[in-house]
């Protein structure tokens, strides 16, 4: 799978579970919401700047943003949220990959 489309839908994931709208994460980082938009279905590729902010605008630690990995709050309690959101993120991510995978197959 082409790697701005599994970025794309990874931002836009973690964006809807976050509750946030479109418009007001473009804002917040000072792009525009086609721009985001593009991001998000695979169609630009976000500069790691983009995505570094991204992540620091959700509250979400980088390395989860690109591998699922869930941390420990600084009590050692797991965060709900960011659990949710990795667990979610990985469900979807695999499944539409797995489509993915079966429409390039019959092809």
């Amino acid at each position: 799978m082409d790697l701005k489309i599994r970025v794309g839908n990874r931002l836009r994931v973690v964006r809807t579970l976050s509750g946030y709208k479109q418009g007001d994460v473009a804002n917040a980082l000072n792009v525009s919401p086609s721009l985001l938009s593009m991001f998000e279905k695979g169609k630009r590729e976000p500069s790691i700047t983009f995505i570094h902010d991204f992540c620091i605008h959700h509250n979400l630690p980088f390395d989860q943003f690109f591998f699922g990995i869930v941390p420990l709050q600084a009590d050692g309690q797991d965060n709900d949220k960011l659990t949710e959101i990795s667990q979610n993120l990985l469900a979807i991510t695999q499944g539409f990959e797995e489509r993915l995978l079966a429409n390039n197959s019959a092809k």
